[in-house]
């Protein structure tokens, strides 16, 4: 995300608010003074000098206290667009005081809304790929019972079962979304054997591959291995 380029303002370097202000107020004081000084020397009517010295030290406060408040301003337009769901915006924060904290505090925030946002979009999607893959292999299989392609023998019986099971692991799955804004990923780590479930992936697939022959080879025979057997699944 590319960051605004902040502009140059005069009191960035100083550390605190209390410090600017009081810089801000004395500046200020000193050029009323020293103006209304000058205007009386020079024989200004008294009046006179007194405005042209206010008009003058606000002057001066608008430069020295550029761009003191703008990150604030900042902050409540990119709130507004946040709102409507856009965590692009990001907030100029050069300076060392308190709202420059504030800002840069503000953008690691929403650095943080834009991945969570991010997260959710890629899981809804990945979630829809995964719930129509078992409903297409169930579609399938009941498309042929239905059609007399095939009978309803117990191998075809046991496809169906295991393709409604993952949709109920699934399903399960969609439950854990909270652990998943946390940035970890539950796992269910078992010993199980990587034939049978190479198998039981292969036998999905070909539900839906009508005339794709797959052939499976694991060395050595039995294979087992601890890891979450149905997070592996998903993948093959």
């Amino acid at each position: 995300m590319k960051r605004p380029h902040p502009p140059e303002r005069p009191l960035d370097p100083l550390p605190t608010l209390k410090l600017k202000l009081g810089i801000v107020i004395f500046a200020a004081v000193a050029v009323t003074v020293v103006a209304f000084w000058c205007g009386i020397r020079i024989g200004m009517w008294p009046s006179l000098a007194g405005v042209l010295a206010a008009l003058l030290a606000l002057g001066v406060v608008r430069v020295l206290a550029r761009g003191m408040t703008s990150p604030l301003r900042d902050m409540a337009e990119a709130t507004r667009a946040m709102a409507r769901g856009d965590f692009s915006r990001r907030v100029a924060a050069s300076s060392r005081d308190e709202i420059g904290v504030l800002a840069r505090s503000f953008n690691r925030m929403a650095e943080e809304l834009a991945e969570n946002d991010r997260v959710r979009r890629d899981l809804v999607a990945n979630v829809s790929h995964e719930l129509r893959t078992p409903i297409a292999a169930l579609q399938a299989v009941l498309e042929n019972l239905v059609d007399g392609v095939e009978e309803a023998d117990p191998e075809t019986l046991a496809t169906m079962l295991a393709q409604v099971e993952r949709l109920g692991r699934l399903v399960q799955q969609l439950l854990d979304l909270s652990r998943l804004e946390s940035g970890a990923l539950p796992l269910d780590r078992r010993p199980f054997d990587v034939g049978a479930m190479l198998e039981r992936a292969t036998r999905d697939a070909r539900s839906r591959a009508v005339g794709v022959r797959v052939e499976i080879a694991v060395e050595p025979s039995p294979f087992t291995l601890v890891a979450d057997e149905e997070r592996l699944h998903q993948v093959v």
